[in-house]
């Protein structure tokens, strides 16, 4: 994982972490929405110290339903008063990776769900007919702290998949003295990926618009879906988000140099002084959610937040 293992090297003075939360499509008798995922992130990120006076500056990187959970969260604070209004200016950026801004098609996702609760909740909300979507753009466009933050906007340029069910074939046989009798029985095989073609977050949905608006705000990858957050050790584009990282938080990457076709760092991270983004008082707490992945170099937070695989 890029964000693991590339870029705590690439920026010591910047802690990284990941945020889950449980969103299994199939089968599920949830209800949650996602006002109930962006609630349990604010709840996590105030039992985790960033209400407090002293808190270091965050930065978020989010994938797909990752990122609509966080741009509800970040309407709830900037709304809010009290300890949850602190959090929201301690943002200093975020990286959106195809976030359906303007939904994502999920005719096919509903066959498999069925009359599943989550049909009606989740899947709806993020669905390319989500009236929730389009009340949430305008509320967070609205937010007057983005004029004063950088936020970039990531694409997928590679079709996916649809689901489609799988059946499979039973065969069963019967033999007596006379006779031997074959039947065969289809049954249901479950769900998966590997229908028609199709693109699951497109380029406008993705970017809300900036692809026109502001196309320098936007970062095409050409991956699907799924593979566009799946950067291999050593691919050129873990670079190209490191250095939107440095624009956003005010901080040079280390030097990267190509060896066998494959970027690598320069020179092992060395722990820096005490500075603006890095101080040994910010110490994760133990939070099940939380997914420390730098426990070396405490300060400036990055995350990201997770989402279902659809």
């Amino acid at each position: 994982m890029w964000i693991r293992d590339t870029l705590p090297h690439l920026f010591p003075m910047i802690r990284f972490a990941s945020y889950g939360y449980e969103t299994k499509l199939y089968p599920s008798t949830s209800f949650q929405s996602v006002p109930d995922l962006a609630i349990s992130l604010v709840d996590a990120l105030k039992s985790c110290g960033w209400s407090s006076p002293t808190a270091k500056p965050l930065v978020f990187l989010a994938h797909s339903l990752g990122g609509i959970v966080l741009k509800q969260a970040l309407v709830m604070l900037a709304g809010s008063g009290g300890t949850e209004k602190f959090i929201h200016t301690l943002v200093r950026g975020c990286i959106f990776f195809g976030v359906p801004s303007r939904g994502m098609p999920m005719n096919d996702i509903k066959i498999m769900l069925g009359k599943q609760p989550n049909a009606d909740t989740l899947v709806a909300e993020i669905s390319d007919t989500s009236e929730y979507l389009q009340t949430l753009e305008r509320q967070f466009s609205g937010i007057s702290f983005l004029r004063t933050v950088k936020v970039y906007w990531a694409y997928e340029t590679k079709t996916t998949k649809a689901v489609v069910e799988v059946s499979c074939i039973v065969y069963s046989s019967l033999t007596t003295q006379r006779l031997t009798m074959t039947c065969c029985q289809e049954v249901g095989g479950g769900f998966t990926r590997s229908g028609s073609d199709v693109i699951l977050v497109t380029k406008e949905s993705a970017t809300g618009g900036r692809c026109t608006e502001d196309p320098l705000s936007t970062v095409p990858v050409d991956e699907n879906h799924s593979d566009m957050v799946k950067f291999s050790h050593g691919d050129h584009r873990i670079r190209n988000f490191a250095y939107k990282l440095g624009e956003i938080c005010g901080a040079t990457p280390q030097p990267m140099v190509v060896v066998d076709n494959q970027l690598h760092v320069d020179s092992p991270p060395q722990k820096p002084e005490d500075g603006p983004y890095n101080t040994a008082q910010l110490a994760m707490p133990e939070f099940p959610q939380w997914d420390n992945q730098s426990k070396s170099y405490p300060g400036l937070a990055s995350y990201l937040l997770s989402t279902a695989t659809f």
